[in-house]
């Protein structure tokens, strides 16, 4: 299975140290990244931004190790991709930015054993909303962070989850929620499956 992650998941998985747990929950066997993963600068201004505890080096030498080991997004899987009607009609909508666009119309094109994980809620509801055809070809390939979460913690149950991502809960909103003051695993599941913009139309896939 391809995994198409934006940026926004794979930072945050890097930060959680969650990447490989993730891809061996998900079952995907050969995970791809945005190009705009590659700008040290640009994750630094992100990673500071969420406040962690251990602070932006730590995390940041972190996500740059995880940039180094996972490839950038083929070429030949975006050959010609801006020539698709898919991509045209991605384009249009303001709520997509273009790495969204990008992975989006790479599924679009092919959605079979392919699955596109991404953090952008805005990007998600867009799809859903405003390209009801496109949403219904690939919704079952969209995998919202919230799903990659819950299915960390179906595979390798909760202990994990606890231990990466307690010190680093503030890189994701929704994460912190579910997590609460103290762990409780029923909450926790709860509460991601009530802020998965993809829950009403995906209940596999993560």
């Amino acid at each position: 299975m391809l995994g198409l992650f934006d940026r926004d998941v794979f930072l945050k998985l890097g930060c959680c140290e969650l990447w490989h747990p993730a891809c061996e929950a998900l079952k995907i066997t050969k995970p791809y990244r945005l190009a705009s993963t590659n700008s040290q600068v640009s994750n630094r201004k992100i990673i500071a931004r969420w406040q962690l505890a251990e602070g932006v080096d730590a995390t940041l030498n972190r996500v740059m190790e995880l940039v180094a080991e996972v490839d950038v997004l083929a070429a030949d899987l975006i050959e010609n991709i801006t020539g698709d009607g898919s991509f045209k009609r991605l384009e249009a909508l303001d709520d997509i930015d273009s790495g969204e666009q990008l992975l989006a119309a790479v599924v679009l094109r092919n959605p079979i054993g392919r699955f596109l994980i991404s953090g952008d809620k805005r990007f998600i509801n867009a799809l859903r909303q405003s390209l009801p055809d496109d949403w219904k070809r690939i919704g079952s390939s969209v995998i919202s962070f919230e799903q990659c979460l819950l299915a960390i913690e179906r595979e390798f149950g909760p202990d994990l989850i606890i231990e990466r991502t307690t010190p680093r809960r503030m890189c994701d909103k929704t994460l912190n929620l579910a997590l609460g003051a103290t762990f409780d695993r029923l909450q926790f599941i709860e509460a991601l499956q009530s802020y998965d913009p993809c829950k009403s139309t995906t209940s596999s896939g993560a």
